[in-house]
């Protein structure tokens, strides 16, 4: 049998993000700005480039999620590349390959991410499929079916892996008490029964304008990326608002958002530390010993000395190495998250 220790007195070596303003502020580098109904920009000039980078980031993750809709953030991240009004999935994705782009996404715990990569010409093109994608996508049945068989296998393929499997018992110990704790993927019993209305209910109490940050980094006019922002990115341009007509693709009034949906939208509890030690054994668990350490925030006055704690158990002075070859276990990895 193998045996995975998890330290939640010293446990992953987590810290929040900081505001972008702040960072931009210190580097003099971005100018972040915010429109009435729209998110918060960010913008990074960066003259004869050639190219440009927009990153959507929307708060939502499974964090957010209830029992009944766990996994739901990580099938619409799914859904949206399956069409929108405007676009189908083909001439979606064919148009970012005809230029030359790249196109993506990520769902974390507490946050979704969408990316796109195009030629500076095109920029204003990609814009406009991204808010298509994210505020106006059709959420098809047949689709929903698709992303269900796409997602369970997804999850198979996480239970039978070893790693997945030590990263799950560590999200149970650091997070016990919080939301933080479910996996972003969900379940096979949440993903084969959760019906269109859950799917589009929750996108509209969560996708919307104002809750997200667009960041622009390349070759662009700060002033026109602007004008883009506000014709695709903002309440007055449609964004994040439902389609009272209903059809294929409008939410109609029973997918309005409800009481318990906007529960969801509200801040994720904060996880019970238990100043303790877990020792699981399980065959199935990959072979490990983590630390996992509580750290300050970025505007914390603290902080600065948590960088020195990557470079004290990871750096060639470190105890950590020779240890864990004695006991014949892995490298030690050490990473800020």
């Amino acid at each position: 049998m193998r045996r995975i220790a998890v330290v939640s007195i010293m446990v992953c070596i987590v810290f929040a993000a900081a505001p972008a303003h702040k960072a931009a502020a210190a580097e003099g580098a971005a100018a972040v700005e915010r429109v009435p109904g729209g998110p918060e920009i960010v913008l990074e000039p960066h003259p004869g480039a050639g190219a440009v980078c927009v990153v959507v980031s929307v708060p939502v993750g499974s964090a957010y999620e209830t029992s009944e809709t766990r996994g739901i953030s990580h099938v619409i991240e799914h859904m949206v590349f399956d069409g929108s009004e405007r676009y189908s999935r083909v001439e979606m994705s064919g148009w970012v390959d005809d230029v030359g782009g790249f196109l993506n996404a990520f769902t974390r715990k507490e946050t979704t991410v969408y990316f796109l990569l195009v030629p500076s010409q095109f920029a204003e093109k990609g814009m406009e499929i991204l808010s298509q994608m994210l505020f106006h996508s059709l959420f098809l049945p047949v689709e929903l079916d698709k992303e269900r068989k796409v997602i369970g296998e997804e999850i198979r393929h996480e239970v039978d892996d070893p790693q997945s499997a030590r990263d799950r018992t560590i999200d149970r110990s650091l997070y016990r008490g919080s939301p933080l704790a479910e996996p972003v993927i969900g379940y096979p019993s949440t993903i084969e029964t959760m019906s269109r209305d859950e799917v589009t209910s929750f996108h509209a109490s969560h996708y919307l304008p104002a809750r997200m940050r667009v960041i622009l980094m390349g070759d662009f006019e700060s002033g026109e990326a602007m004008g883009w922002i506000r014709d695709y990115f903002t309440a007055a341009s449609g964004a994040g608002a439902s389609d009272s007509r209903g059809g294929p693709g409008a939410y109609g009034a029973a997918s309005a958002p409800s009481a318990s949906a906007a529960r969801e939208a509200e801040a994720v509890p904060a996880p019970r530390w238990s100043n303790g030690i877990d020792l699981v054994t399980d065959a199935a668990v990959a072979l490990g010993f983590d630390m996992l350490i509580p750290l300050p925030s970025v505007d914390e006055k603290d902080f600065p000395a948590a960088l020195l704690v990557s470079e004290m158990l990871g750096g060639a002075a470190s105890p950590l190495p020779a240890l864990f070859k004695g006991h014949g276990l892995p490298e030690p990895e050490v990473g800020l998250e």
